[in-house]
């Protein structure tokens, strides 16, 4: 066990393949975009830029691809070299947080397209992907989505 300098974040994800964790910093200044990699033992190993503030992240069901979310669309790294890999372009640009999961071997996130701050009290639409660009999955629901991963279709809650 170690522990990780960082003071607060908004998502984590655990890659035991590459025995790392991902943390996003919490904290919105020039340290808040990009995602922090740390080994196991709790040193530095990598930072993964961002154009803003991630807000969400899932590793795909053969933990080769670390997905994060941020406002402007979803960010994919390969999480053996973390080069940038791809882009998603989502349907909007949100201020939101987006969440985002990883299953049935797809990509599916969260849209709350309000230019508000009010995120729990708005309706979120869910969308998956396909190819570069995100569809409509046909569901939304008041408040904020919580998506989880899994071998099926997400869940949400």
């Amino acid at each position: 066990m170690a522990k990780l300098p960082i003071p607060s974040y908004s998502a984590m994800v655990v890659d035991s393949v590459h025995e790392r964790v991902c943390i996003t910093d919490d904290r919105r200044n020039q340290y808040g975009n990009q995602v922090h990699v740390y080994n196991f033992q709790g040193q530095k190993v990598g930072s993964l830029p961002t154009g803003s503030a991630p807000s969400g992240m899932a590793l795909s069901a053969d933990n080769g691809t670390l997905h994060v979310s941020q406002s402007s669309g979803i960010l994919a790294f390969d999480t053996a070299t973390q080069e940038r890999t791809g882009f998603t372009y989502t349907a909007y640009d949100v201020p939101c947080p987006r969440g985002i999961a990883f299953a049935g071997g797809k990509e599916w996130h969260t849209e709350t397209p309000y230019l508000t701050t009010e995120c729990d009290n708005r309706q979120t639409w869910l969308y998956g992907t396909a190819g570069d660009r995100s569809t409509n999955a046909g569901w939304n629901a008041a408040g904020r989505l919580r998506l989880t991963s899994g071998s099926e279709t997400p869940t949400a809650s």
